[in-house]
């Protein structure tokens, strides 16, 4: 199962038609912080009838949310600024807890796991963040190399996985390079090269080619 989740925030009027026509291949979930939607198949959901909720005091971020995305697609989460799409990603992702509600991975559900539980289903899930959450103290091949070498990968193959990685998102002869000496685009490659590190089962991305241009995203996304 691979999955994609790209959040896009616009404002004004815009129809699904519109957007991430290159990249998504169902309609996009657009999403304005109180409205559910949900289709049957192999899925991730916030089960109906204990719908998905986050607050942050009286702010409800997410507020009843039940979604279902079927397996090996590219899928998209769409709305305005501050509708609550990166919330209700990092709540699916499992970075956060929900307040109430389910979240599944293939039936099984995942946001009531023990500590050690929890650890062992993020090594299956990438991430991509929206502000790069790149280690400023490590180059960019550290950095890919970073989700390896906390499972305890070989560093023969942490070397030959991450040369692949940097050689597919178009930076094979950056690896050394600090990170404080890339452009925005560059750090964003690099945390995709980072989240594909361990294989996920799914990969969750939070804006992760806003900065890219047309030929290196449909590149990655091949």
């Amino acid at each position: 199962m691979f999955l994609f989740y790209q959040t896009i925030s616009f404002y004004g009027t815009l129809s699904k038609a519109d957007i991430l026509a290159p990249l998504v291949q169902e309609p996009p979930f657009i999403y304005d912080g109180l409205n559910s939607f949900y289709e049957y198949g192999r899925y991730i959901y916030a089960d109906s009838t204990e719908d998905l909720k986050k607050s942050y005091g009286s702010l409800h971020a997410v507020n009843g949310i039940s979604l279902s995305i079927p397996s090996n697609l590219i899928y998209g989460i769409i709305g305005k600024s501050g509708a609550g799409k990166s919330t209700l990603v990092r709540l699916i992702s499992l970075l956060e807890k929900p307040d109430a509600g389910e979240v599944h991975f293939d039936e099984v559900r995942v946001d009531n796991l023990t500590k050690e539980e929890l650890i062992r289903r993020r090594r299956r899930v990438g991430m991509i963040f929206q502000n790069f959450n790149l280690f400023s103290s490590r180059n960019a091949a550290q950095n890919v190399a970073y989700p390896l070498e906390i499972i305890g990968t070989p560093k023969a193959e942490i070397a030959a996985r991450v040369a692949e990685l940097l050689e597919l998102v178009g930076l094979a002869d950056r690896g050394k390079a600090p990170i404080s000496t890339l452009s925005g685009g560059q750090k964003q490659r690099v945390a995709i090269a980072r989240a594909l590190a361990c294989n996920p089962d799914i990969l969750f991305c939070d804006e992760a080619t806003s900065a890219l241009d047309p030929q290196t995203t449909h590149s990655i996304l091949s």
